[in-house]
């Protein structure tokens, strides 16, 4: 099933289809991390943009795979 960056498996290794990252992360993502207490979730990579918005290296989503706006890392892309 074609995904944009993340998708949730499974236990039996299928896609969880209720899983729904939005348009999804522009760029690579090397790092996640769950919170056990409220399952929210951590990603950090080479990317700027989460469903479209601008989250430069690491994000936060919402336990049903949506962008977590409130929350900001505070890092910005290195100019060019």
């Amino acid at each position: 099933l074609p995904r944009r960056g993340i998708c949730r498996l499974m236990p039996n290794g299928e896609v969880d289809m209720n899983f729904n990252p939005g348009l999804g992360v522009q760029g690579a993502v090397h790092s996640i991390a769950v919170s056990e207490k409220e399952g929210l979730i951590y990603i950090g990579g080479v990317f700027i943009y989460v469903d479209g918005k601008v989250s430069p290296y690491l994000a936060r989503l919402n336990p049903e795979g949506s962008f977590d706006p409130t929350f900001s890392s505070r890092l910005t892309p290195a100019p060019d």
